[in-house]
């Protein structure tokens, strides 16, 4: 209830401020079981006092409210002040997005201001293991950095998890943002010079993720993504197209539309001059 009255009404609010009070009675209350307080946290659990707490409600809002933070666990000493809880909540009820973007909790909080708070950082990788609408925000915001730093490794370790992240995706949110269409027309470009399998991999599933989507595009957005398989052979997209006919029961003309508009008058021939082999050969 703290995290969220810190997020709808401010740290400002008689809301968050009773709240606070609330949390400094019964952190006090839980120091007559334990000391110091541990948690720790997964995507969907909270491990307190040698055990797991899953499968309800309020456990897997806080283990999401932390795990999406960074945070892998926390250690709470007895003598904590409600300054200390202010300050501590103040700076993680920021959305997942702005934590990570700022370099994480220990780059946003200063441990001078929370002498009683001690806590252990996940590493970012560790989140894309996860589920839920903030998978996606945190591998774009990583797949940024990876290509501002020209990181190979970590760029190789975001096709991972490409497939769930590219799913979780609607058509028109990768359409109308020109900064995500940038991102992974950077990501291709640079898997084409590092890696050609991951390459072949991660733009067969963009393709057939976007076909599946069932959705019509407009030659303005068509254009957009168009930009996305620039670094895609004929031949790929091709055999992407053939696997797509033979394995999708409800594949139809919207699906071939999409896929037209996504390969481009440029390479229409060259990817129809290898279906026509492959068909062939079948």
């Amino acid at each position: 209830m703290t995290f969220r009255n810190a997020s709808m009404y401010g740290t400002d609010h008689p809301a968050f401020s009773q709240s606070i009070m609330n949390l400094k009675n019964k952190t006090d209350s839980l120091f007559r079981f334990l000391i110091p307080i541990y948690l720790g946290f997964t995507s969907r659990s909270l491990f307190i006092d040698g055990r797991y707490w899953e499968k309800g409600q309020v456990f897997e809002e806080l283990a999401k409210i932390f795990h999406f933070r960074k945070l892998k666990s926390l250690e709470i000493s007895e003598g904590i002040t409600s300054e200390e809880l202010v300050y501590f909540i103040s700076k993680l009820s920021a959305s997942p997005k702005d934590v990570i973007k700022k370099g994480g909790p220990s780059k946003i909080m200063n441990e001078e201001e929370m002498p009683h708070i001690t806590f252990e950082e996940l590493d970012y990788y560790e989140l894309l293991k996860g589920t839920g609408e903030e998978i996606k925000d945190i591998w774009v915001i990583l797949l940024q950095e990876a290509l501002e730093t020209k990181n190979d490794q970590k760029i190789l370790n975001l096709t991972e998890s490409f497939e769930k992240v590219i799913k979780s995706f609607e058509l028109e949110e990768i359409a109308e943002s020109d900064e995500l269409i940038e991102t992974l027309s950077g990501f291709f470009s640079h898997l084409e010079k590092i890696e050609v399998e991951k390459l072949r991999a991660c733009g067969k599933e963009f393709v057939q993720t976007i076909m599946r989507k069932k959705q019509s595009l407009t030659d303005t957005d068509g254009e957009k993504l168009r930009k996305i398989t620039l670094k895609f052979k004929e031949k790929d997209l091709a055999a992407t197209l053939w696997e797509e006919i033979l394995t999708d029961d409800k594949f139809d003309a919207l699906n071939f539309k999409i896929f037209s508009t996504l390969t481009g008058e440029e390479k229409r021939d060259g990817t129809a001059h290898f279906i026509a082999n492959i068909f062939r050969k079948s």
